[in-house]
């Protein structure tokens, strides 16, 4: 019983300067390392420079974070109230961004207490594990998901538009088709053969080059945007 209530008590910590500079400095430099890799693994149109900043902080204020508790279940339970207090309102754009903050407080924890070699090993073997996907090219498939929408001042035959679209497709689907005061819109789901931008582009200016046709336009709903 004593023992209990003496772990609730405040207790003088017993840090030393040794042992916080080392904790800081790996995580600090370790996390410079983390950070190097998102930005050279990194794809897309979400990139923020604050998010670097934050994945190399993260870790020193974890380790910072913990050599403070140890093993003080009052500042613990503190620091439940203090996390339950704080709001995050920024939304996680991909699912990467996760998994590298996720990585950070591993190191975080890691290093506040005391486990540098382990980070250390880690954080080389999660790299080269990222760095081999990068290279390989991992998950990307062979085939190219689009989106495109065509108008026109009258009406154009669907036949026409589906006999220049097939050969640079696999498969079409049509998502909507509008009239509306003798204009049209039509929007149409394709599976491109090939990722190539001059097969697209050559079915583009096929389709400029159509009767009643004024617009075209390809999306990829599946690139990364910052919305």
């Amino acid at each position: 019983m004593d023992a209990a209530l003496e772990s609730l008590l405040p207790q003088t910590l017993s840090i030393s300067i040794v042992d916080l500079v080392l904790a800081i400095l790996s995580s600090f430099l370790i996390n410079l390392g983390i950070a190097f890799v998102y930005r050279y693994t990194h794809r897309g149109l979400n990139y923020e420079r604050s998010f670097l900043t934050t994945l190399i902080l993260t870790g020193p204020v974890i380790a910072l974070v913990i050599m403070l508790i140890g093993s003080n279940i009052a500042l613990s339970l503190g620091l439940v109230g203090a996390l339950s207090i704080i709001r995050f309102r920024n939304v996680i754009k991909d699912s990467r961004d996760m998994s590298f903050l996720f990585w950070v407080i591993a190191v975080g924890l890691g290093a506040g207490t005391f486990n540098f070699k382990v980070i250390l090993i880690a954080s080389i073997l999660i790299g080269a594990i990222i760095f081999l996907l990068y290279f390989l090219s991992y998950g990307k498939t062979r085939h190219e998901d689009c989106v495109i929408v065509i108008r026109g001042p009258e009406k154009q035959s669907m036949d026409t538009i589906e006999e220049v679209i097939a050969p640079y497709t696999e498969d079409t689907q049509m998502r909507s088709y509008e009239i509306e005061d003798g204009r049209w819109e039509l929007v149409m789901e394709l599976r491109l053969s090939s990722d190539e931008f001059t097969g697209q582009e050559a079915m583009l200016d096929q389709l400029n080059g159509l009767d009643n046709v004024e617009h075209v336009s390809i999306m990829r709903p599946a690139m990364s945007l910052p919305l």
